[in-house]
């Protein structure tokens, strides 16, 4: 134990190693989960737009002829 450095140098590489791989760990957990986030962003504006479709065609469609679009466009999300 010279200089603060635990044992010999190979001990040093192994330690060097295993924080660099932590580091590589962490860093592709986050941006495993920014991508997570942005996935789960996108679905949520589709179903949003396709609900806000369905609402401006119940508003352009003022009657219950088209009631059967609305229904589709409102539950059909994963089309």
């Amino acid at each position: 134990m010279r200089d603060g450095h635990p044992g010999t140098p190979f001990v040093r590489i192994y330690l060097n190693v295993k924080i660099y791989l932590y580091r590589i760990k962490i860093i592709f957990i986050c941006f495993y989960s920014v991508f997570l986030l942005l996935i789960f962003l996108f679905i949520l504006g589709f179903i949003a737009f396709k609900r806000l479709l369905a609402f401006v065609v119940s508003l352009y469609y003022n009657n219950f002829c088209n009631v059967s679009i609305i229904l589709f466009l409102n539950f059909n999300f994963f089309l």
